[in-house]
């Protein structure tokens, strides 16, 4: 359901995301999860 960190570092490059881009996927991602 959820990305796991893998996947997220994948995603977002070695550099990683900052912690208000992290949230932001993160709801961005229950969002879409909720609707399905």
């Amino acid at each position: 359901m959820f990305s796991s960190k893998a996947q997220l570092i994948k995603r977002t490059g070695k550099n990683g995301v900052g912690r208000y881009d992290f949230l932001k996927l993160l709801a961005t991602e229950y969002q879409i999860t909720k609707s399905r």
